[in-house]
């Protein structure tokens, strides 16, 4: 029997309560076909959005988050705002996230329709709640880039797996578990288990990325940008997925000797 869901529509804010059923029905549908992200809003819906409430209140009480939604900041217009990403840098975060969609024929366009099923999923929220929740699709792509996870199965649930963290999210880590899990399966020699560790301890060693403030960061370099953030690349996903980038991997065997030099 699913729990009861009591609603607060007049003040906007998140649901609470928690429904099994919808969530395993949700889980099950997106593992069938993981590029139908509605499914993922379903999982979250499900069982998440008393995080999801805990998670706005912390943001609007840190500076950054209170200052970006006074500003009626949309994370999704800066994302999908192509001609002013093209014109940073060489090697910026921005340049960097253009590349990377281009690289991965990803279509800004995708960008806004994840949106639009976010808003639908969220109809029932105020302004200010759609905004922060949605900010969640659209710096997806934009992790990526940062975290240094590719786009293949595993990469997508170790993403999964440091967002979960992040958050608090227990839709998305079982998620990102069972993803992970089925590509241990397939290839049973991949150190799945510390791979899962590894993105989770950087999640939690770093900074709360609710409450970056992108538009300050984007032009930067893109080492640059992990350094402020406190994000060291996944050294030993990168080992492990063999056909990284070898800069990339460089930079992650660097990151490693400056954190074993510190402690």
């Amino acid at each position: 029997m699913q729990s009861v869901q009591h609603t607060d529509d007049a003040g906007g804010r998140f649901t609470t309560g928690v429904r099994p059923v919808t969530a395993i029905a949700a889980l099950t549908q997106f593992l069938m076909d993981v590029e139908q992200t509605h499914h993922v809003f379903r999982l979250t819906d499900a069982l998440d959005n008393e995080q999801n409430e805990r998670n706005y209140q912390r943001y609007i009480k840190t500076e950054t988050g209170a200052r970006l939604e006074a500003e009626g900041f949309d994370l999704t217009a800066l994302l999908s705002d192509r001609s002013r990403l093209e014109m940073y840098p060489a090697g910026s975060l921005g340049r960097e996230y253009i590349d990377f969609l281009d690289r991965e024929n990803l279509d800004l366009a995708l960008l806004l329709s994840a949106e639009e099923v976010a808003e639908r999923a969220y109809s029932h929220l105020d302004e200010p709640r759609r905004k922060f929740i949605s900010a969640g699709t659209a710096n997806h792509d934009l992790l990526h880039v940062l975290t240094g996870y590719g786009r293949e199965p595993l990469g997508e649930a170790l993403l999964l797996a440091f967002t979960a963290q992040q958050f608090r999210l227990r839709g998305i880590a079982m998620l990102a578990h069972l993803m992970a899990m089925r590509e241990w399966a397939l290839r049973p020699g991949r150190p799945v288990l510390p791979l899962l560790g590894e993105a989770k301890t950087i999640a939690r060693e770093m900074v709360w990325i609710a409450e970056i403030d992108w538009r300050e960061m984007l032009p930067l370099e893109l080492n640059v940008v992990r350094q402020r953030l406190r994000m060291p690349l996944p050294g030993a996903y990168l080992k492990a997925r063999g056909d990284a980038p070898a800069a990339m991997r460089e930079t992650a065997d660097h990151d490693e000797g400056v954190t074993s030099e510190a402690a």
